[in-house]
């Protein structure tokens, strides 16, 4: 499938993780390994989806407020089992949504 004809995924996020992205210091995205991130991250027979690119989002900003959105291209993810405190410290499966290539994004201003 062409790149153009591919969609974005949005993953909207709290200002703790949006602002660690923005200053590098998180390159990843964990999601749970359940059905709801299942059938957004996989197709039907299992293998991984192909998005044009990441919209990462500081909650639900309004329609043009690129301040509280960064860009990156889709790299896909990875499996894995982490233990961290956003899941009680507790060992969970998650998909690790790579976000290190950060998309230069130009401003129109209307001029």
């Amino acid at each position: 499938m062409k790149k153009s004809n591919l969609k974005s995924i949005t993953i909207n996020v709290n200002k703790r993780w949006f602002n660690e992205v923005k200053d590098g210091i998180k390159t990843e995205e964990y999601r749970l390994y359940n059905d709801y991130w299942k059938t957004r991250l996989l197709n039907k027979d299992g293998t991984p989806k192909t998005f044009k690119d990441i919209k990462y989002k500081l909650g639900y900003p309004k329609n043009g407020d690129q301040s509280k959105v960064l860009e990156f291209e889709w790299e896909g993810f990875i499996v894995k089992e982490i233990t961290h405190p956003h899941f009680d410290n507790k060992p969970e499966t998650v998909f690790a949504i790579q976000l290190s290539k950060r998309k230069t994004v130009t401003l129109y201003n209307g001029k």
